[in-house]
């Protein structure tokens, strides 16, 4: 099953005033998503994260049919919310992130007993209340050393995590962008972990072109894309460290003389795609990382692929069908490699969008990870070697660190486990 998230981004003459001299991919992606006041995650015109107030009672569930009633029983509750593993999984999601940081060996060998934890787009606080109970519970002496810090760029989701977290004192919301934070606040120079669930997906992608051996950038002015040579350092730095394979190629599965010739003569050609979203986003958290939290130690999980979008018959662009790509459409802005799902939810409906300029406001723009190039980006900025870093299918990882009796249901399917198939955690 496939949850996507989320729901707004600011007004469409709002949005042409603001970017009519033309600003980057990311630059427009990060004001669609987090504007203040306007942005889809900033925005108090509707809820965009609903926060179940119950556990749901898995063993008491037949299987994964009542399962998957229970789960629209919840949406239905907040009609334009989604929701993330955290909130349908509360609290054995978020208990079995604690478990792993208390086995680890990061905690056992710290010779301070101390435990520091850093968390950004903590959403509902609902990660950080759920690891905070459980080490008080398990660990109390551990517990009294524990210091858990949750950095939001939302003032509003802020104030949300603090209410949520109040029976904690040790826990405190810093309001700020992790993409600029080294500019503004002081190193952490401790050992701690940090933790980043379904971030990654909504970091600000830059989308660029190769034509004729020439790399180009896109802007968007006045609602449209304009291409530019490139010129853009931080664009120029994530090319060099998330290898972005251009133009990417779809590939036949029957490859023979005759299949290649058959296809020729009825005009089939290969799909190739010369435009590809980058992640600059996960390239700015990565010198975030190196330079205000040199001794981190690093819990993130999220998509590790998308679906192809849900486009109604009326939809400008249609689907490209590109086997490496699912998520392009055959023209438009989505016309490119890794081109991120735009959804928006109105009255409980999911509407997918085939293109990212939306009025802003109204729609979450999210991207799937490649773990292995994030891992190889994240290895050399960092100077780690390649087995320090772990990258891990989220069934695998609850498998090992949940308790997984307590989300069976009575016919043996256990959701925790097979759901959300498309997500993976890299540890570090």
């Amino acid at each position: 099953m496939l949850l996507l998230r989320r729901g707004p981004v600011m007004g469409r003459r709002a949005a042409a005033r603001c970017f009519s001299s033309g600003v980057l991919t990311r630059e427009y992606i990060h004001s669609c998503l987090y504007r203040k006041e306007e942005g889809y995650f900033t925005s108090e015109r509707r809820e965009v994260l609903h926060a179940p107030k119950q556990p749901i009672d898995f063993n008491d569930l037949w299987g994964k049919r009542e399962y998957k009633n229970q789960v629209a029983a919840l949406y239905q509750q907040d009609k334009e919310a989604w929701m993330t593993p955290v909130e349908v999984f509360y609290p054995y999601y978020s208990r079995a992130i604690a478990n792993y940081m208390m086995m680890s060996p990061h905690t056992i060998h710290n010779d301070t007993g101390k435990l520091h934890i850093y968390e950004i787009g903590g959403g509902a606080g609902t990660n950080a209340l759920c690891i905070l109970d459980y080490i008080k519970e398990q660990a109390p002496a551990l517990y009294a050393k524990t210091t858990y810090t949750m950095i939001e760029i939302s003032a509003r989701m802020a104030a949300r995590q603090q209410a949520r977290v109040a029976s904690h004192p040790n826990c405190k919301v810093v309001n700020t962008d992790i993409l600029t934070y080294s500019k503004t606040h002081p190193k952490v120079n401790d050992p701690c972990f940090f933790i980043a669930m379904e971030v990654l997906d909504n970091l600000p992608h830059d989308k660029v072109t190769l034509a004729d051996g020439e790399w180009y950038e896109t802007r968007v002015r006045d609602g449209a894309e304009v291409q530019h040579p490139l010129r853009d350092p931080l664009i120029t730095e994530t090319l060099d460290y998330f290898a972005c394979e251009i133009p990417l190629r779809g590939t036949f599965k029957r490859k023979s003389g005759l299949a290649t010739q058959l296809r020729s003569l009825i005009g089939m050609r290969e799909k190739l795609l010369t435009s590809a979203f980058v992640p600059t986003g996960a390239m700015q958290l990565l010198h975030t990382l190196r330079e205000s939290f040199p001794k981190h130690h690093l819990i993130a999980a999220d998509f590790d692929e998308l679906p192809a979008p849900a486009l109604d018959a009326s939809a400008a662009h249609k689907l490209y069908d590109h086997p490496r790509s699912p998520t392009s459409t055959a023209s438009g802005p989505l016309h490119a490699a890794n081109a991120p799902l735009v959804a928006s939810k109105t009255d409980g409906v999911t509407e997918d969008h085939d293109t990212y300029l939306v009025e802003g406001g109204i729609a979450d723009i999210f991207f799937a990870t490649d773990f292995v190039k994030l891992k190889q980006a994240y290895c050399r900025a960092m100077e780690l070697k390649e087995h320090e870093v772990s990258i891990v299918k989220s069934g695998a990882f609850l498998q090992e660190f949940a308790e997984v009796d307590k989300t069976r249901t009575i016919l043996g399917y256990n959701p925790l486990i097979d759901d959300y198939a498309n997500t993976s955690f890299i540890l570090s």
